[in-house]
Parts: structure tokens; C-alpha cells; sequence
């Protein structure tokens, strides 16, 4: 059997002290929500493009339901 020279031993004692430390700030990190960064010009532009966007979809959308005024008086006696 093959014996372990004491200093390797306590050098790969350190060597697995350090790569915990490590391990452990990237956990802390990865836990941690990333801060929300303020909206520039554009992506408020473009916000307010897909909201609109959405107003005339659902527009469209409420008016291809509806039926025809005309239709429904000459379908009712």
C-alpha cells in the first residue's frame, strides 16, 4: 500500500477547501434574482407598439364576431 506524503494531503485538503468557497458564491449568486435594469427609449417604444398592437387585434377580433346590423333586421320578422 502506497502511503500519502502528509503535505499532499494537506494541500488537497486546501485544493478542496478553495473549489467549496467557489462552488458556494456561484450558489449564493445564482440564488440571487438579477436587479432589474431601467427601460431605454427604445424598449418603451416597443411596448407600446405591442400594446397597441394588441388593442387592434382585439378590435378586429370583437368586430368579425359581431353580426351585421343589416343582417339581424332582415333575418327578424
Amino acid at each position: 500500500m502506497t502511503r500519502l506524503d502528509p503535505e499532499q494531503v494537506e494541500r488537497n485538503e486546501r485544493g478542496i477547501a478553495a473549489c467549496r468557497a467557489v462552488v458556494g458564491e456561484v450558489l449564493a449568486r445564482r440564488d440571487q434574482p438579477e436587479p432589474e435594469k431601467p427601460l431605454t427609449r427604445s424598449d418603451e417604444l416597443l411596448a407600446a407598439a405591442r400594446a397597441e398592437a394588441a388593442r387592434q387585434r382585439d378590435t378586429l377580433a370583437r368586430l368579425r364576431r359581431q353580426t351585421p346590423a343589416l343582417r339581424r333586421q332582415e333575418t327578424q320578422p
